[in-house]
């Protein structure tokens, strides 16, 4: 599979395409970080449930995080917020990386459409001809669809949930 992406990466992607992937990448990788600390934060929120007389943040949140929680005066309404807001800031990332995926698949689909048509009409025109308008209508349609969604979506949500899965692991590990 990956030398098959490899070979997409190299033929079909063109510079453009490569640098907006790589930016999608990036997001993600801030998605996953935000993931990673909604799941670090629920440990010191079901801390608090536990025991509320006995919480103390600074046995589970870095000091950063400390100082923000200690600036609203109850402990545990300090970690609440947190989470509230690291929950907002992680919907938000999503909502950019959904919005960026989908108009960075439909601009390779376009150029990659532009592309197989304008290669065609620019044959011989015997061979043009003498090509079915079907088949022609085929490959710029449903061929570049199935490209689009089935291979280039695909890859890109199979490298979203890698970066989930191994950010979330990483607080897992640091947690246990």
């Amino acid at each position: 599979m990956l030398k098959t992406l490899q070979n997409i990466n190299n033929t079909i992607l063109n510079a453009r395409h490569r640098l907006l992937i790589i930016y999608l990448m990036m997001i993600n990788i801030v998605a996953a970080g935000l993931e990673a600390l909604s799941v670090y934060l629920f440990v010191p929120i079901l801390e608090f449930f536990k025991s509320p007389q006995d919480y103390q943040p600074e046995n589970f949140l870095p000091p950063v995080l400390v100082d923000f929680v200690s600036n609203f005066g109850h402990l545990g309404f300090g970690t609440f917020i947190l989470l509230i807001i690291v929950f907002f800031l992680k919907t938000m990332v999503m909502t950019l990386i959904s919005f960026s995926k989908n108009s960075i698949i439909t601009s390779i689909r376009r150029d990659i459409s532009i592309l197989v048509f304008a290669q065609s009409i620019s044959q011989n025109y015997i061979d043009l001809v003498s090509t079915k308008i079907s088949v022609l209508m085929n490959n710029v349609t449903t061929g570049i669809s199935h490209f689009s969604n089935g291979i280039l979506f695909s890859s890109i949500n199979i490298m979203i949930d890698l970066f989930m899965i191994t950010a979330i692991t990483v607080v897992l590990i640091i947690n246990t």
